[in-house]
Order: structure tokens, then sequence, then C-alpha cells
């Protein structure tokens, strides 16, 4: 009989700390990460604070190169660090940027349904105005 094993890993990526100790962390200390978002205020929002996780652009661009970074969304960059931390934490070692290897053997699912506050204030929000 075979028996499937499953190893995992946790990433964090939240409005109040990154990485899985900050979180503990932020968590014990019983620190928010709701604040005020200039965006939200920018864009007339009725509501204008979030939980956002802080200087994300700098965590990001220390993960991936340039090239990658034009695919992320804020949204799917929070997916992306969390998965690579998740990843590491469940003990495996990330490829070389110019390996290209496949290990089928191993695999990360993440999945968004319409995205992030950006893709909501920037496509949904104008379409429903002209819809309005």
């Amino acid at each position: 009989m075979k028996k499937r094993v499953v190893v995992t890993g946790m990433g964090v990526a939240a409005p109040n700390a990154h990485g899985l100790d900050n979180f503990e962390q932020a968590l014990r200390e019983g620190r928010s990460g709701i604040r005020f978002i200039p965006q939200l205020e920018e864009l007339k929002f009725g509501c204008q604070i979030a939980g956002v996780p802080e200087n994300f652009d700098e965590i990001r661009k220390s993960y991936f190169d340039r090239e990658k970074l034009l695919s992320l969304n804020d949204n799917i960059g929070f997916a992306s660090v969390s998965a690579v931390d998740a990843w590491k934490d469940a003990g495996f070692s990330l490829p070389d940027s110019d390996d290209d290897m496949v290990d089928w053997e191993t695999g990360v699912i993440a999945g968004s349904g319409v995205g992030g506050m950006d893709t909501i204030a920037q496509n949904i929000v104008p379409w429903l105005m002209k819809a309005g």
C-alpha cells in the first residue's frame, strides 16, 4: 500500500508583519496592521483605512528580479513572497535563477479571485462608475 506524505511550510505577509517570527511577535504584542491608506483618500473612498503590508516593495524586490516583478501586482506579490517563505520553511532550497530544471515532485498552489485593492481601485471602481 502506498502512503502519501505532504510536507508543509508556512509563510506570512500580513498587514502587521512579514515572516513567521515577526508575525508571532506582532500577535503577542497585539499590534494591528490597520491604518490610514493615502491612496484610498486620493480615490475618494468612503473608508480610507485598510490592512496592507507596509514597505512591501522593498521586501519583494529582495525576493524577485526586475523581470519577475513586472508580472506581480500587490496581491500576487504578497502571495508569492509568502509562498517562497513557506517553501523555505518546509525545508526546500530555492533553485538558482538560471536553473531551468522542473521539480515535478513538489509545488505550491495559490489562488486569487478578482485581485487586490489595487485591481479593484484601478479596474472595478472605474467600470462601476461608468455603468452607474
